[in-house]
């Protein structure tokens, strides 16, 4: 078991890369509120990117996307750009926990 700075055991499960994240957004954000540290994920959508063009994007990914999207195009990288400006923000302490899906309405909850 790990263990913190002050010698306290972490408890806290930990995830892995890609469909981890929400659950290690809620998990791990318990735990450091004691300190007042808040811990949250952003799970972007599709976004055009170099990578994706040449990936996900490619053969018509970006289309499929849109077509499931409430938001009928293609996310781009600027669109994330307010969310961690938002949870990096004084205003957002109290938001703790959360995975804070910005990906245009298409997973749908």
């Amino acid at each position: 078991m790990e263990h913190d700075h002050a010698g306290e055991p972490i408890r806290t499960v930990r995830g892995h890369a890609g469909g981890a994240a929400a659950p290690a957004g809620g998990g791990l954000g318990s735990e450091p509120g004691s300190h007042e540290i808040t811990i949250n994920a952003i799970a972007p959508g599709l976004t055009r990117t170099e990578t994706a063009i040449c990936t996900n994007g490619a053969n018509g990914g970006f289309e499929r996307a849109i077509a499931g999207s409430s938001v009928p195009v293609t996310e781009e990288p600027l669109d994330l750009v307010s969310t961690p400006l938002y949870v990096c923000d004084e205003g957002s302490g109290f938001l703790t926990g959360r995975t804070i899906v910005v990906d245009g309405g298409s997973a749908k909850h």
